[in-house]
């Protein structure tokens, strides 16, 4: 559980109020509707401050998941402090999103005496090493993805997938569309002054911006020891958004924080499946390879018409499809609502 963080912030002038005062999500609309009044000769100086009180609640844990999921929704329209609009809308951290996952060994796939929801597509249980790689800590956004459609002119086949809250995942997205906002990403961190030096770095030595691996994803996602879920062996409902939930639609990144993975990832469990660069047929079966031929193979990105990996589960989805070694094929024309992605930078394999 992360630590509680104080809430107490200066009020913009003429405003009483320092804190969110309920936990009902009406009553904090009519609350923050009042904080934004309340400063009528600066409006902007009392966004900036709302922003604020909103951003400390959100990651309250006094706070109830129905509170978090209205904070979250109320920031989408006022302006999310955790992102830069300034720079593609990439998270504000030092890392623009991205957490390093050291090289090393990890705990794949399932074993059925273990997880007795175990697919027998995710078995045997086995160790795979992998060198080191960073993964993003959301999927991507729906603002992240409107940034790289306005800047690149990318043709999309269904704009649903720039109908949504900026600060949700983004849906609607086939495989192509997922690729091509990584190469564009790549790109623009390449050309960039703003790009973290550690991340610059390894992109002068060819490290790209691409999907992950399902390897590279479920080690993220899981841990090295094996994990059932992000956050245990056990289900939690207030750790992700899956049908049990009962939420039925996208949630803004990060409400689910609780339920982050050992890595610190959030929202690997639920809210949208994740497409991953990772072949999909009868001769991609476990164990995972360990030749590094075999894996530019399987995660071969020329091969943009084969079937793909994806991971997660979504707000659609029960909570076993939700599990960290749950793995789905799908054709890659394929979009839906339940269907996004997150990036991982790394050096590509062969």
């Amino acid at each position: 559980m992360a630590k509680k963080r104080s809430s107490k912030h200066s009020p913009p002038p003429g405003s009483e109020l320092r804190e969110l005062e309920s936990h009902e999500p009406g009553k904090i609309r009519e609350q923050v509707v009042a904080m934004l009044q309340g400063d009528p000769e600066d409006p902007a100086r009392a966004r900036i401050e709302v922003r604020k009180i909103l951003i400390s609640a959100f990651a309250n844990p006094d706070f109830p998941l129905s509170a978090r999921i209205e904070i979250g929704n109320i920031l989408a329209k006022i302006g999310d402090p955790r992102f830069d609009s300034q720079f593609f809308h990439l998270p504000k951290d030092g890392q623009r999103g991205f957490i390093h996952v050291d090289a090393g060994e990890f705990v794949m796939g399932s074993d059925p005496s273990l997880d007795g929801h175990a697919y027998e597509n995710e078995e045997p249980r086995h160790t795979v090493t992998l060198p080191e790689y960073f993964i993003a800590r959301w999927p991507v956004t729906v603002a992240q993805f409107r940034a790289f459609v306005q800047d690149s002119g990318h043709h999309l086949e269904n704009e649903d997938s720039l109908g949504g809250m900026s600060n949700h995942p983004v849906g609607w997205v086939y495989w192509g569309d997922a690729l091509a906002y990584c190469n564009w990403l790549t790109d623009k961190l390449r050309a960039s002054h703003s790009t973290p030096q550690a991340l610059w770095d390894r992109l002068n030595i060819g490290w790209r911006v691409t999907l992950p691996s399902e390897a590279e994803w479920e080690k993220a996602a899981r841990g090295t020891t094996g994990r059932i879920y992000p956050w245990g062996n056990e289900f939690d409902p207030t750790m992700a958004n899956t049908a049990e939930t009962d939420i039925g639609i996208p949630t803004p990144v990060g409400c689910f924080w609780a339920g982050r993975s050992p890595f610190d990832v959030e929202d690997v469990s639920g809210n949208v499946w994740e497409w991953t660069r990772t072949q999909w047929d009868d001769n991609y079966a476990y164990p995972y390879p360990a030749g590094e031929s075999d894996r530019a193979e399987r995660e071969n990105l020329a091969a943009a018409s084969a079937p793909h990996v994806v991971r997660g589960g979504s707000f659609s989805d029960v909570s076993w499809n939700a599990r960290c070694a749950r793995r789905h094929g799908r054709n890659v024309y394929d979009r839906y609502a339940n269907y996004g992605f997150r990036v991982a930078l790394s050096l590509p394999a062969g």
